[in-house]
């Protein structure tokens, strides 16, 4: 990274910055002869960069002795490229124990590659005002265009605001050393991957000489929209008895709209998928941590963390005329599923037969349990419903 700031007086400064980041990766998996399966040798080569420019506009002018007001505005152009080649060798290795991709029984396939370039262009600001150092409140509003959304959809905007009380200096007392109040809502707009609008072609293994063009199993849409995620949380933390208690309790719901997904369509239209906004899925629940000090000494401090949360997530709403939308299918006839009114990524499968009235499972004449002949019995979910944990820090000085 490189940035250049320049302070204009003493309230404005401008900010240049860029970053690059970029990571080279190369896979192999090798298969020797009399492994289990058919041997082999396969090779992935890939590297992803991105790059992104920045010009910012900082203000902070303390407008009288209690009432400070800070800000910025800015430009940013953000860069992503990726590009991958993968081989491996076809009907096995010829000689047992050279990884070569020259060291195949059959004529190598054609390599799989990848090449894609995307860009974002943004304009933000943003500003926070503060009030006897104990009211805030701080707004922001970002602009994006992608080049991976359709022309006429690939502008969106989102805003934000925040607002907090330090409700300890409105109390005087011994007790209670820190205390704040926040709330805040939140939009945030998000893209898609390139190749997702306009339909393209895969390039196959050449035959005869002669490459051969089949459009892609996904059916590509030139009507996707952006995707936007609406958040509120309210919180409060606190710390009492010279820090010795603390804690940190917060509510939110999120609520992500018009998730682009691809959704399966019968194979007789020429295509395995389709891109849709697919539906609205909420999330919504309770973060709490507990901070102990139980110990504290010149030579001894113990520091004790306990943490819960409990998320609850719903499939609200699916594009028309979908019921449901099977995320995965696994083995066994087992499925990950989004269907409206139930939580995302409940697991389907089948399940065993029981009786009415004593709940005990039925034996068949086969002497076999008997099971439900369709997949659509829900046996569990893909998210948790709880988690937490207990973090202990010991620090030892002189002894």
């Amino acid at each position: 990274s490189f940035n250049l700031n320049y302070e204009i007086n003493d309230v404005f400064s401008v900010l240049g910055r860029f970053t690059f980041d970029t990571y080279d990766e190369i896979r192999e998996e090798r298969r020797n002869v009399g492994s289990s399966g058919v041997s082999g040798y396969s090779r992935f080569n890939n590297r992803v960069s991105e790059y992104n420019y920045d010009i910012i506009l900082n203000f902070n002018k303390d407008l009288t002795d209690n009432i400070n007001l800070d800000g910025n505005a800015g430009w940013n152009l953000r860069r992503n490229s990726m590009n991958y080649i993968d081989a491996s060798t076809n009907g096995g290795l010829a000689i047992p124990g050279l990884y070569d991709l020259s060291n195949t029984n059959n004529p190598l396939e054609a390599p799989d590659e990848y090449d894609a370039k995307n860009m974002l262009f943004g304009l933000y600001a943003r500003a926070g005002l503060g009030f006897d150092d104990t009211y805030f409140v701080e707004g922001t509003i970002r602009r994006d265009k992608s080049s991976t959304l359709p022309t006429d959809n690939n502008v969106f905007y989102y805003p934000s605001i925040s607002t907090s009380i330090l409700v300890s200096n409105l109390v005087e007392t011994d007790w209670l050393s820190f205390a704040k109040f926040r709330a805040n809502y939140a939009e945030v707009g998000n893209d898609t991957d390139p190749y997702r609008v306009i339909q393209t072609y895969q390039i196959e293994m050449p035959f005869q000489g002669t490459g051969v063009a089949n459009n892609n199993g996904t059916l590509n849409n030139p009507d996707l929209k952006p995707e936007r995620t609406k958040s509120y949380e309210i919180g409060l933390e606190a710390n009492f008895f010279n820090r010795r208690i603390g804690f940190d309790v917060s509510y939110y719901n999120m609520k992500t709209e018009d998730q682009i997904t691809p959704v399966p369509v019968s194979r007789a239209t020429g295509f395995s998928r389709i891109l849709f906004n697919a539906g609205t899925i909420e999330n919504k629940g309770f973060e709490a941590s507990l901070r102990l000090n139980p110990i504290r000494s010149e030579d001894f401090n113990w520091n004790m963390n306990v943490n819960w949360a409990r998320n609850r997530s719903e499939v609200v709403s699916l594009a028309q005329g979908i019921r449901n939308l099977e995320l995965a299918s696994l083995q066994g006839g087992v499925s990950i599923n989004a269907t409206p009114g139930q939580a995302y990524g409940a697991i389907r499968g089948t399940d065993y037969v029981y009786d009415e009235n004593t709940g005990q499972r039925i034996v068949g004449s086969n002497g076999y349990y008997l099971t439900t002949s369709s997949s659509n019995e829900i046996i569990g979910n893909i998210q948790p419903d709880w988690t937490g944990g207990v973090q202990n820090t010991f620090q030892y000085k002189n002894i």
